[in-house]
């Protein structure tokens, strides 16, 4: 036994993880690509066994059961995992095409509210293959062990780095697995008067974002709104998937799937409540845009208004936010608090005869 070395029963771990832990993942059996067919088996029975066991136990944390590529996922799927963990795909890391097919085969088969979280994708073009096929987190040690080398993804190599210059390379590496986004406009409140293209603006806005790659958000006061408001915007966005989203609408296209999603904005409030499973496709929205930003003043609804625009200003602070609205008693105020410019547009002429 080595010196000053700590060893944990299985019952300290137990209780370490209800005490601290927020996500854990059962133990796996990796199965190298050297594997005989009959080892493999051997294996993914042994993980199988492994998940289940720890999906009976109980717990405080949140527990994700853990795959193999190509395993069947009905008999985990059973047991109601947290979450599924994907592993085994680090000799494929640079496979970008094996990749994107085995996590979106994963994602497909799992309910859309269930998230997927895939081990050690490496290179960040690996990490963007992930979460372009439907991952809702990733870990990898690639970014400090590449460091370590003396090596940066950008290009940057510092042979023999001490410490500081180790935490340096990594942080550049963390850096380029987040990219910066593409460069948007300032938020804004619009308190145009009715018929002086609130609307078109906002569709303009929208179809700049659309063309970035990036998802628009669209909350509107009520469903019956909603499914109206799809429908113009499809017509005039004939390029995009636009989706409402009500509990009038049967089995409507999964939010990662769509371009423009409609909501209203209690269901919006309800999503950023469970940020944490949605934070995959939130992530790719480049607007905010909120119809009718008036009824913050509503003294029914006005609170959920309130709470859902400054939830999500919280979470996605660098996503622009559009608020067109025909009257707005104290504007300079509301502005004021979205940080948003305020475009009080050109008086409507009418012309009396």
């Amino acid at each position: 036994m080595l010196p000053d070395v700590t060893v944990l029963t299985p019952q300290q771990v137990h209780a370490e993880q209800q005490a601290w832990a927020h996500t854990g993942n059962t133990l796996d059996f990796p199965v190298p690509v050297t594997c005989r067919a009959e080892e493999r088996q051997q294996r993914l029975v042994l993980g199988l066994a492994n998940a289940l066991w720890a999906l009976q136990q109980p717990r405080t944390f949140r527990l994700y059961a853990s795959v193999q590529p190509g395993q069947d996922l009905r008999a985990l799927l059973a047991a109601h995992p947290d979450g599924i963990a994907l592993g085994g795909l680090a000799p494929y890391s640079q496979d970008r095409s094996f990749l994107h097919h085995e996590i979106q085969r994963v994602r497909d088969a799992l309910p859309p509210h269930l998230p997927l979280h895939v081990y050690g994708p490496g290179h960040p073009l690996s990490v963007q293959t992930a979460f372009a096929a439907g991952a809702t987190s990733v870990d990898s040690s690639s970014p400090q062990r590449t460091a370590v080398a003396g090596h940066a993804w950008d290009g940057t190599h510092w042979p023999s780095p001490s410490a500081a210059e180790r935490f340096s390379l990594a942080q550049r590496n963390l850096d380029q697995l987040l990219p910066p986004r593409p460069a948007r406009g300032p938020n804004q409140l619009l308190t145009w008067p009715t018929g002086t293209g609130k609307t078109w603006t906002a569709r303009q806005r929208a179809r700049a974002v659309l063309t970035q790659g990036l998802k628009v958000l669209l909350l509107v006061p009520t469903r019956a709104l909603a499914s109206e408001v799809a429908q113009t915007w499809a017509a005039a966005l004939p390029e995009a998937c636009v989706q409402a989203y009500t509990r009038d609408i049967a089995q409507p296209a999964h939010y990662r799937r769509s371009d423009v999603l409609i909501l209203t904005t209690e269901r919006l409030f309800l999503l950023l409540r469970q940020w944490e499973r949605h934070h995959a496709w939130m992530a790719q929205v480049g607007l905010l845009i909120i119809d009718e930003f008036r009824l913050i003043a509503d003294a029914s609804r006005g609170a959920t208004l309130d709470a859902t625009s400054t939830l999500w200003c919280v979470l996605f602070p660098t996503v622009p936010l559009l608020a067109p609205t025909a009257t707005c008693g104290n504007p300079d105020v509301i502005a004021r608090w979205l940080a948003a410019e305020h475009d009080p547009g050109c008086p409507r002429i009418v012309l009396l005869t």
